[in-house]
């Protein structure tokens, strides 16, 4: 069990691993404000954060399709890319 019951379960197959640590934890707040806790430890190299939220992307995409008639993955990613290239141009915060 987790201490607040809005926070997703850690996998079982991370806590044996003493090398595994978390890297980012992303909260969004009652008034849709979006707290980042970061951790630099992860890579030497800032590109190595580029793979990681491509990654996340094609995860997100993956739950989209798996849970959603909607959106097929491929859409989904799209969308998804459409939604960065949207922040990237006219940052709305953050």
């Amino acid at each position: 069990m987790t201490a607040n019951s809005n926070e997703l379960p850690m996998p079982d197959f991370l806590t044996s691993d003493p090398k595994s640590r978390e890297l980012v934890r992303i909260w969004l707040d009652k008034n849709e404000n979006q707290v980042f806790l970061i951790s630099r430890s992860g890579w030497d190299d800032p590109a190595a954060w580029g793979l990681l939220l491509v990654d996340l992307a094609k995860q997100i995409a993956r739950q989209y399709a798996d849970t959603s008639s909607s959106f097929s993955e491929g859409a989904a990613l799209e969308r998804i890319r459409q939604g960065l290239d949207m922040e990237w141009r006219h940052p709305t915060g953050g």
